[in-house]
């Protein structure tokens, strides 16, 4: 029975055409309604926006993620967060060999950095910054200013 059920993405879909109907009325072909529904979901959750991080005389467009991709990557941050302290703790004596180590051989920063790609690559190039959380943590432990 659970089975036969439409998933939350079909009933949203179904919504849609039904608002698009109510909006334009029966004027339109089945077929031009679920084209333009497509559209709609694609734009406002798929298309990537682009932000001129230059100047007006010199403007340099950067790829953004859609308002919903923003969204979602806003809510994941602190799930990210929390199991990235889960692998720093369960490779708590790895990493503070590797940080003593490069410390002694006056690498901090490069311990840094390749720790951050480390975790990036662990955690499929989510965009965080592990080098933040580890610094803020060795400065709560007193190892770092």
């Amino acid at each position: 029975m659970a089975a036969n059920l439409p998933t939350p993405m079909e009933t949203f879909l179904e919504r849609v055409k039904a608002k698009l109907r109510d909006d334009i009325g029966s004027l339109l072909p089945e077929e031009a309604v679920a084209d333009m529904v497509k559209r709609v979901v694609e734009d406002e959750f798929f298309t990537k926006t682009q932000k001129n991080v230059g100047t007006g005389y010199n403007p340099v467009y950067k790829p953004e993620p859609s308002a919903f991709q923003a969204m979602v990557i806003e809510a994941f941050k602190p799930i990210m967060e929390k199991h990235a302290l889960i692998v720093a703790e369960r490779h708590a004596a790895d990493i503070e060999a590797h940080i003593k180590q490069t410390v002694e051989a006056g690498l901090m920063a490069m311990a840094l950095k390749s720790l951050d790609k480390v975790f990036a690559d662990a955690l499929e190039h989510h965009a965080w910054n592990i080098q933040n959380v580890i610094e803020n943590n060795l400065r709560a432990k007193g190892l770092v200013r």
